[in-house]
């Protein structure tokens, strides 16, 4: 779903194959996609019309964009100013790693008016990022299967911030990753999990008038999440079950200029809970509302639209984030081997690492290192045990030998809050 300037709703209709508009105040407007009464719209591959539209995307100036996933395009409308229909104006088609087309998943609009559109799922070579002009040129392509920094698995999400940064929901991963207006990646932050800042299949994502992330979660969880403009946890709300405010698959979130927030709750079989839920202030606690209320009648101010007393978190109030850069890395007697690692602010770095080698006795040896993290930066952390340890590490993975580091990571800020990371490394000659 997507809201545009006015504060209208944009609902994708997948199973009936339309767009559905209604008015800031929920009532509906009007579709896009088929007859506006009468009745469903047909699929079809024609300009204007729709095989299961699965996002969309609003800019500016009145222009909508549609994910029409199953057509393996994106379609671009404009029109809207008080009503219904909008002009079909052109489409374009996302390709993959291997130059084939690719469904389009998720679809973002940045201040540039530049198109973002990725894939994923349907085949390895869609795990894909697109920028587009207006125009419908591909200005550049990155991504693929994998875990890795700038690689994706599952269905991918995109949503773009007031900087031209795209966010890209990273599905099996159970992440979310930042890249800048080229595509270089810059960061990642989540891991599968239940808590807080964890998540298990991250979907829909949108951005508030303050500059907070959102982010649908469509599996085990089943909530809503808000991040700061840091990227730091800052509230959850959901559950999974059929009352209000719980989810029983929430694909996708957005905000309005007020700080409504609105997600969109599916089952996919058709038992009455297809539905959007509005929230509000309550549930948005760290959103401001994007402009100051117009004037009272009579000329008085009408005050600022501010929420008092509601404060995002800064980084001193959570536990450092840790992002481990690889999965595999070569290992020599003399310098051990190095860890790629970035964290999301200034951290000191302790990591404690054992090596199993199966040669009779299955001795274990431990390797280790301590550093300083700079936020943003790649910290090539270099673990390595003693002469002897180093040695027999070494000889085993001559030997051919498959090892395997087991690294248990701690990052802790200047306040002394710290977090843990564990993660298994192939480890190679």
């Amino acid at each position: 779903m997507a809201v545009d300037k006015a504060d209208r709703i944009f609902v994708a209709d997948c199973t009936l194959n339309r767009i559905a508009i209604f008015k800031p105040d929920q009532t509906f407007l009007g579709q896009l996609g088929g007859p506006f009464a009468g009745g469903p719209a047909p699929y079809g591959s024609g300009p204007g019309q729709f095989n299961c539209p699965f996002d969309i995307a609003t800019d500016g100036n009145d222009y909508i964009y549609v994910a029409d996933l199953q057509n393996r395009r994106v379609q671009a409308f404009t029109g809207l100013d008080s009503d219904v229909p909008l002009d079909f104006i052109q489409s374009f088609q996302l390709r993959g790693t291997d130059k084939q087309l690719c469904w389009p998943y998720g679809v973002a609009v940045d201040a540039s008016h530049n198109i973002w559109v990725s894939g994923g799922a349907n085949r390895d070579e869609c795990h894909v990022v697109a920028k587009f002009d207006r125009g419908g040129r591909q200005l550049l392509h990155f991504g693929g299967r994998g875990d890795g920094p700038g690689q994706f698995f599952g269905y991918l999400h995109v949503a773009t911030d007031t900087g031209g940064n795209a966010y890209v929901s990273d599905f099996a991963n159970g992440r979310v990753q930042k890249f800048d207006t080229n595509g270089t990646f810059l960061s990642s932050f989540g891991r599968p999990g239940t808590g807080d800042g964890d998540f298990y299949g991250p979907h829909g994502l949108a951005f508030d008038p303050a500059g907070n992330l959102w982010v649908a979660e469509t599996g085990v969880n089943y909530r809503i999440q808000q991040f700061t403009a840091g990227d730091l946890f800052a509230a959850k709300f959901g559950g999974n079950a059929t009352g209000p405010g719980q989810f029983t698959t929430p694909y996708d979130v957005a905000a309005d200029s007020n700080c409504t927030v609105y997600a969109v709750d599916t089952s996919g079989v058709r038992d009455g809970s297809e539905r959007v839920h509005v929230f509000g202030q309550s549930e948005a606690p760290f959103c401001r509302p994007a402009a100051p209320r117009p004037p009272a009648p009579g000329g008085a101010a009408a005050g600022d639209g501010l929420t008092p007393g509601a404060v995002p978190p800064t980084p001193d109030e959570d536990s450092p984030r840790v992002s481990v850069m690889t999965r595999a890395t070569s290992f020599s007697a003399r310098n051990g081997f190095a860890l790629p690692i970035r964290v999301n602010e200034d951290a000191t770095i302790r990591a404690r690492g054992k090596v199993n080698i199966s040669d009779g006795t299955s001795r274990v040896y431990t390797v280790s290192a301590r550093a300083k993290a700079t936020k943003g930066r790649t910290l090539k952390l270099r673990l390595k045990g003693k002469k002897k340890t180093n040695a027999a590490i070494a000889n085993a993975l001559k030997r051919g030998k498959k090892l395997k580091a087991k690294v248990t990571i701690t990052a802790a800020d200047t306040s002394t809050n710290a977090t843990t990371k564990r993660v298994t490394l192939k480890l190679t000659r």
